[in-house]
């Protein structure tokens, strides 16, 4: 935490001191207004009691706070009760050692109803502070908030418990004044303090108005006034209202009386505001920052300086990135960034303050796609800065051409400057003609909305006034000899230069073309069909028209139009011409801008045909001068440009229909191998095996016919024919086998039919993943009992002084210990380890357990270092990480509670009655017990009869002879139904392997 002591204690005069009344200096008792009403605080609808357990203080920071509590105490500041709310307090240190008490009221502020701010914006509120004020008095009431009383009924959302460090007696206290830490305490003390001084104003004030100005910022007081007996006369009646009101006045913050006084964190005086220098001070005595927080923290306080800083956007860029990294970073960019921040606070300027008799400045720029400005008012000769802007373009803005970027820096810096200008006249000073842009441009770049919205700030404002400079710099706007300049450069020309797909591509016809041409795309269906093609035309003649695939978008249709037109003008000069708005802009607006991004979108997805765009933008080049025009479609005059787009569209219509292979949308019957019958057929064995199997004939052809007409097709040639009836259709198998086999017939079919099936790229992009639940992966089993343990601390209720419950299970085979504790601090596993687990199972190779702070301590990763032991953690908020030892928490709470209520006991002298009852149960899946597996036997009681002596003899045979067979049969058992390890893979793809990646934002009836 950095304190910022904003200004020195000075003496006050005898002056003042002698007229003001005494009480009004605070003493260390609160005020009380007495022009304030009772608050009455309201909750939100439905809001239930909140009841928060108070946070453990050290028996120490208790006696520390004490005091302060009597004293509350015995002003009637805090009051005894009893209510069903409560919420935990916590004493801050102080830098001096003292404690200040502060209660956590983040849920009372949850259900409680808001009050709409009207507290002052700290941005805006020295706008009315003009040159001609040279006197000024700042004046901080003490406790503020505890002016004004709260209502009886309202008290009891408020308490908190606290326990008396003398006498140890517990209760609860609440208090009877507006509270600090309650969200509406600012505006209610705000809006209080504001009627009184407006009432002060109208009935003790006589001087006028345009002598002075007093500004209020909750319960900081500034006055301003032109003359030094003015601003002392204000000031004693001011402190004389305030006294004589309820309200106390900090001695040690006051200024009173002064050429320059530090308010709100800003030193000022006549006409001039700056950083205070402490707050300078602090901010640059900031170590570099060691974590997001840290850094967070940081920009923070230094961004509320942003005004004193020249291009702090650009400054402080690397540091907000580094903020959006999952991990924390800071390398060389960072550490410049908060150096050169740093210099920039020390060298911070003194702005000027706004006047709004004069009219402003603002000199607006675009860098690094951050907008960039200066605002400044003339004095004299020269321009004095007012503020420095810096703002971020959003993501679609950010990706515009230079000179349109530099509209929306436009806009966007305006609407910040408009806070201090106040409607005041703002001549805006901009290296780019932003109206040109914007009404030759703006309609290829920006929505109809945005459009609207920039043309009516830019244009149809009174206040805004827009003209031409041609010095990039901000900073070199501060010199008196600069004014606006002549052009360097046309800002559309530039856009046409840099954005269309060639420097020299005209967008009206070229003179003395060779070729004049027409193109166009066309997909429609017909009769069920689908059909797609393009045609290249000129008035008279057809160039070049053919079908495209079944599919292919009209979008496509026209790209591939247009690219053919340009590819065939290769050295010539040409004019084409096209109905396709998209075809068109994509030449003149987005396609080298989609290039230069990757073919990617202003949202980072692959933009649609980016193979037919790549043609285009190379084929543009392939002409010696070309002009494309955009003709509006379906006109019925005689021009030219009509005539030759009537042309194209009918013949592209015409030459879709010529297509060989029709993708049918119904599918039409007939025997699918009509095609091939006419060649012998290559049979081989397996297809005549199938022949006599099926009683067919050869016919006059040599191919084997059923009685019942079906066709015997050699495998060779099924596989073509599947895939040809396939893409008719994009049935499933064994429907397309069941529509095919009364015309054919062939070995295998299902199968082909279902390998035709899955490597449709279609069906594969639209059909539903049927496929086998992948197995997931489970957790680590240790290779042999006592190897691997998972444990955990569970809860149970006090008995015989124990409160936990540790709780061990071998992953092997499933044998649970468990060991009742007091805590469950690290030592209670230390020592479980040590004395229980080891001694009787030997070192384990590995344990696992949640990250619990008795688990993470120095000690468990000392001793499992030491012996070696790997300690895994489980994964944060996923239970199923530790899902054999919370679902052995879970048996063992039911069989203790079953125990508890048959036998009486309690749940310590209950559990190794509930250990034995889950160490002998057989486990679900593998049909054995933890028992089994670990001494290869069943366990039963002792019922033997006879001599002890012989009958042990012999049951010991019995155990030992098989006792290898048995336990290797078990831990066989175990082997096989041993969940997948994390490490093995769970699917066939590789590194490598192409693979459709599901897209669940496409429109599912959208064209391709």
């Amino acid at each position: 935490m950095f304190i910022i002591k904003e200004v020195e204690p000075q003496p006050i005069t005898e002056e003042i001191e002698q007229a003001v009344v005494p009480w009004v200096w605070e003493t260390g008792t609160p005020g009380k207004s007495k022009a304030a009403q009772p608050v009455v605080v309201e909750l939100k609808e439905g809001k239930e009691p909140v009841r928060l357990k108070q946070y453990a203080i050290k028996p120490e920071v208790r006696r520390e706070i004490a005091p302060i509590i009597d004293q509350y105490l015995n002003l009637g500041i805090l009051q005894e009760c009893e209510s069903e709310y409560n919420t935990p307090i916590f004493p801050v240190k102080k830098p001096n050692g003292k404690y200040r008490l502060v209660q956590d009221l983040r849920a009372i502020n949850e259900i409680t109803k808001d009050i709409h701010p009207v507290v002052a914006n700290p941005y805006t509120l020295l706008t009315s502070v003009s040159e001609k004020f040279e006197w000024f008095t700042v004046i901080d009431l003490k406790d503020a908030f505890f002016c004004i009383p709260l209502a009886l009924e309202s008290r009891k959302y408020f308490a908190f418990e606290w326990e008396n460090p003398d006498t140890g007696r517990r209760r609860q206290l609440t208090w009877s004044r507006l509270p600090q830490g309650f969200k509406n305490s600012p505006t209610i003390f705000g809006n209080q303090l504001a009627r009184e001084l407006e009432e002060w104003k109208t009935t003790q004030v006589t001087v006028p108005s345009m002598f002075y100005v007093v500004l209020q910022y909750v319960d900081d007081i500034f006055l301003a006034a032109t003359e030094r007996d003015i601003c002392s006369q204000l000031t004693i009646s001011l402190l004389n209202m305030l006294g004589q009101g309820g309200y106390r006045v900090s001695r040690d913050k006051a200024q009173l009386v002064r050429t320059e006084v530090v308010y709100l964190g800003c030193e000022i005086s006549k006409g001039v505001r700056k950083l205070g220098t402490n707050r300078i001070a602090a901010i640059c005595a900031i170590p570099v920052p060691r974590n997001h927080q840290e850094l967070r923290s940081f920009l923070g306080m230094v961004g509320w300086c942003r005004l004193w800083i020249l291009n702090f956007g650009l400054l402080a860029r690397p540091l907000y990135e580094a903020l959006k990294e999952v991990h924390w970073t800071w390398g060389r960019a960072q550490e410049k960034a908060f150096l050169e921040l740093k210099q920039a606070l020390k060298e911070a300027p003194a702005l000027g303050l706004p006047d709004l008799s004069k009219d402003f400045q603002l000199y607006v720029t675009e860098r690094h796609r951050l907008a960039l400005g200066v605002l400044t008012q003339k004095i004299g000769p020269w321009k004095r800065p007012v503020g420095y802007f810096s703002k971020q373009l959003d993501t679609v803005s950010s990706g515009w051409p230079g000179c349109l970027r530099a509209v929306a820096a436009t806009v966007l810096l305006i609407q910040e400057a408009r806070k201090l200008t106040l409607g005041r006249k703002l001549e805006v000073y901009v290296p780019h003609m932003v109206i040109a842009v914007l009404e030759q441009k703006g309609g290829h770049w920006l929505s109809s909305s945005r459009l609207l919205q920039y043309q009516a700030l830019l244009r149809e404002q009174d206040d805004i006034e827009l003209k031409i400079t041609p010095h990039l710099n901000p900073a070199e706007f501060l010199r008196s000899d600069r004014e606006e300049g002549e052009l360097v450069h046309d800002c559309v020309e530039i856009i046409e230069q840099v954005y269309a797909s060639r420097e020299d591509l005209k967008d009206a016809p070229i003179d003395s073309p060779d070729w004049e041409l027409f193109t166009d795309g066309s997909s429609f269906v017909e009769n069920g069909t689908r059909y797609a093609g393009y045609a290249v035309v000129t008035t008279l003649q057809v160039i070049e028209a053919k079908a495209l695939p079944p599919g292919t978008s009209a979008q496509k249709a026209e790209i591939r139009a247009l690219t053919q037109a340009l590819e065939l003008s290769k050295g010539k000069r040409v004019n084409v011409w096209t109905d396709s708005k998209y075809a068109f802009g994509v030449v003149h607006v987005h396609g080298a801008l989609w290039k230069e991004r990757g073919l990617l979108t202003s949202q980072g997805s692959t933009i649609k045909h980016r193979d037919e765009i790549l043609l285009l933008l190379e084929a543009v080049r392939e002409p010696e001068a070309v002009a494309v025009m955009h003709v509006p479609r379906h006109r019925r005059e005689d021009r030219k440009i009509y005539q030759g787009n009537r042309l194209a569209d009918k013949t592209a219509k015409r030459v879709a229909k010529e297509i060989r292979i029709q993708s049918a949308l119904i599918p039409a019957k007939g025997n699918p191998a009509d095609s091939y019958m006419k060649d012998e057929p290559p049979y081989l064995p397996d297809d005549v095996k199938l022949a006599h199997l099926v009683k067919a004939q050869k016919n006059d052809k040599e191919w084997y016919v059923t009685a019942t007409g079906q066709v015997v097709v050699p495998a060779k040639i099924m596989r073509a024919t599947l895939e040809t009836e396939h893409y008719k259709c994009h049935w499933g198998a064994e429907a397309l086998v069941k529509f095919l086999k009364n015309e054919v017939i062939s070995n295998q079919m299902l199968t082909m039919a279902k390998r035709v099936n899955a490597t449709c790229p279609t069906c594969v992009k639209n059909n539903p993943l049927v496929q086998k639940q992948v197995q997931m992966g489970g957790l680590k089993v240790g290779p042999q009992p006592g190897d691997y343990w998972q444990i955990d601390f569970s809860e149970l209720p006090k008995a015989q002084g124990n409160k936990y419950l540790l709780v061990y299970i071998c992953t092997f085979s499933g044998w649970p210990e468990a060991f009742p504790c007091c805590t469950n601090q690290a030592k209670e596993v230390v020592k479980t380890l040590l004395k229980e687990i080891i001694p009787r199972f030997g070192i384990p190779l590995g344990m696992s357990s949640d990250r619990g702070p008795h688990f993470v301590a120095g000690i468990i990763q000392g001793v499992a270092k030491a012996l070696r032991i790997r300690w895994d953690l489980h994964t944060p908020w996923r239970p199923q990480s530790s899902g054999q030892v919370e679902r052995m928490n879970q048996t063992l709470k039911n069989q203790l509670k079953k125990i508890c209520q048959e036998a009486k006991v309690q749940w310590p002298q209950a559990l190794p009655i509930a250990l034995l009852r889950i160490r002998i149960k057989p486990r679900e899946r593998i049909g054995v017990s933890p028992y089994e597996v670990l001494y290869g036997k069943a366990y039963h009681a002792a019922t033997y009869q006879g001599d002890p002596h012989l009958t042990g003899d012999q049951v010991l045979l019995n155990y030992v002879l098989p006792l290898n067979k048995t336990l290797a049969a078990v831990q066989g058992a175990l082997q096989w139904n041993r969940p997948l390890p994390l490490e093995n893979p769970v699917h066939d793809i590789s590194p490598g392997d192409h693979v459709y990646v599901k897209n669940w934002s496409v429109e599912p009836l959208k064209e391709s």
